[in-house]
């Protein structure tokens, strides 16, 4: 299936030595497996955030995004030993792979909702949205108000992409904050995909 590629291998040791800690999904308490605060290095399939506090950094912390298949790497400068949460960026959901993930926190911290459908009101998340990743090939139009209405915004998978294990390119948008669109913060209650203003003919 298309998320099964999609791994993590953790390592307590630059070059991929040391103690190991594999995962196929997100990870919100590296104490729970005995790895909080000992990551170095990884192996990895995807596009997966290191964290440095539990849930996702429910405190604000650092965070570092890397990408890839199968690729090996150490963490960057400063990122060493204080990992704590890990969370994968899913390329698949529901059968969608055109997909939007919004976030509470910024820098992807926080609670998520993962769609690959329009969404006129969005439960949880509504006015609760502080980042948010763009996966697959299509762009999506961001609203502040419900049922697609008031301020709106495109986004686009236009950050950079990687390959996977089926040969599949996999583009991707990141997104920090809500600055970056001309939102503010926590003020995001609807998404289309698709990046017409006038288009309705995905509405849910």
């Amino acid at each position: 299936m298309a998320a099964s590629f999609e791994r993590a291998r953790l390592y307590s040791e630059p070059n991929g030595k040391g103690m190991q800690l594999t995962t196929h999904g997100s990870l919100g308490d590296l104490t729970m497996y005995n790895f909080n605060n000992k990551m170095d290095s990884v192996y990895q399939s995807g596009l997966w955030i290191y964290y440095e506090h539990p849930a996702y950094n429910a405190m604000p912390g650092y965070a570092v995004v890397m990408y890839g298949d199968r690729v090996s790497a150490n963490l960057p400068e400063g990122y060493s030993n204080i990992v704590s949460s890990v969370r994968l960026v899913k390329s698949s959901h529901d059968g969608y792979k055109d997909l939007i993930t919004l976030y509470s926190g910024t820098g992807f911290a926080g609670q998520e909702l993962i769609t690959g459908v329009s969404r006129g009101s969005l439960d949880y998340m509504a006015d609760q949205v502080s980042s948010l990743i763009v996966i697959g090939s299509s762009p999506w139009t961001i609203y502040s108000d419900y049922n697609y209405s008031g301020q709106q915004a495109c986004v686009y998978p236009s950050t950079d992409y990687y390959v996977n294990d089926d040969g599949e390119v996999v583009y991707f948008g990141l997104y920090v904050n809500m600055t970056s669109v001309g939102f503010l913060d926590n003020s995001i209650q609807s998404v289309l995909k698709g990046c017409s203003f006038w288009s309705r003919n995905e509405k849910q």
